[in-house]
């Protein structure tokens, strides 16, 4: 299941996570990118569709070093509990440090987040485009599609053709 969703003018919103790597960040302000992919997923099963997109994202990443691409990993507070078991889950998978270093564990008020970006279920994933202040500039959902991936491709152009 794929979607184009409008972001026109959202801002992420303000969340607080750790990446695998033991940093915390604030994000967005913690995004590197000039432009920035971003994928949040809220259950394990979903890693599928968020693999599905990492072609298509390595590609922009070696056409475009402003381009940082970010998993985002967003799950309950009440897990916050469960948050060492998690991470060093995660962590045990993950042993390439770039990917541990954009991987940010996000433990929030889904809803709340969810509601914020406009992001109807936690049934699938989200891609998005954020710029270096924090608006989306693009989004989909779901797995990656020749069309969606076009879209992303075209909407990263048009982000990084403008000169500052």
């Amino acid at each position: 299941m794929m979607g184009i969703l409008l972001a026109a003018g959202l801002l992420f919103p303000t969340v607080q996570g750790e990446n695998l790597s033991g940093r915390q960040m604030v994000l967005p302000k913690d995004f590197e990118g000039k432009a920035n992919i971003v994928i949040v997923a809220f259950q394990r099963e979903q890693q599928l569709l968020v693999n599905s997109w990492i072609p298509v994202i390595q590609q922009l990443e070696k056409k475009y070093p402003e381009i940082h691409f970010y998993e985002l990993p967003t799950i309950s507070t009440g897990y916050r509990l469960m948050k060492w078991i998690i991470d060093n889950g995660m962590r045990s998978g993950i042993k390439d440090t770039k990917t541990r270093d954009h991987t940010i564990t996000l433990f929030t008020d889904t809803k709340k987040f969810r509601k914020g970006l406009e992001l109807p279920t936690d049934e699938t994933i989200y891609i998005m485009l954020v710029d270096s202040l924090g608006t989306v500039r693009w989004k989909s959902s779901g797995s990656m599609t020749p069309m969606s991936a076009a879209l992303l491709s075209t909407a990263a152009d048009e982000l990084l053709s403008k000169r500052e």
